[in-house]
């Protein structure tokens, strides 16, 4: 009983550190994505002056 006990927190721990490990890869993505985005959008001048309104 031990062992199993063992074996299943062994797994529920690893199971743990993916999820973890593939959240930070997907909000550091996200980051970038968005970095990207806003670089995009308001790199040019007149998508600015658009969004502004003028």
């Amino acid at each position: 009983m031990f062992f199993f006990d063992n074996f299943i927190s062994t797994i529920a721990y690893a199971a743990l550190l993916v999820s973890n490990c593939a959240l930070n890869m997907a909000c550091e993505i996200l980051q970038l994505e968005l970095g990207n985005m806003n670089l995009r959008l308001f790199g040019s001048p007149k998508v600015l002056w658009t969004s502004a309104g003028a």
